[in-house]
């Protein structure tokens, strides 16, 4: 009798649908709702429309481009630089930006990271990959 206490027990807590099945959760979705959802930018003016809506100002320190908003740290260290020099240096460094726009409680995001063209998901495969690919093509030989 105590087995059978025990599985109804389960039964109640199990986090099955009507038809019995479990609801699919995936890492991937988990995330994006706790995190909100965030894309790839190299589009010279989807980036600065991004920045400026979020009070964004493109600035160096040390030669290294970032996008500056009010009240973030490094105010004093930070040289102001036009965008035209901004999107130089970004384009010769082959970046693209990943920004996201909405937090996932809803709010304006200014979470923002520029990375590497070629390792970013909308510009082709990553380093790894491609190398792979070249090595089993010279093995195939």
């Amino acid at each position: 009798m105590r087995n059978s206490t025990k599985q109804t027990r389960r039964r109640t807590t199990s986090r099955r649908t009507p038809a019995g099945h479990r609801p699919a959760r995936t890492r991937a979705t988990t995330r994006t709702r706790r995190h909100g959802k965030s894309r790839t930018l190299v589009d010279h003016d989807d980036i600065r429309r991004w920045a400026e809506e979020r009070g964004g100002k493109p600035t160096r320190v040390k030669g290294v481009i970032r996008i500056d908003f009010p009240g973030y740290a490094g105010e004093g260290k930070l040289e102001a630089i036009d965008w035209d020099d901004w999107f130089e240096k970004f384009d010769d460094s082959r970046l693209s930006i990943i920004v996201q726009d909405r937090t996932a409680g809803g709010q304006l995001s200014r979470f923002n990271k520029l990375v590497s063209r070629e390792g970013s998901p909308r510009h082709g495969r990553t380093r790894a990959r491609a190398r792979a690919r070249v090595t089993a093509r010279s093995a195939a030989r």
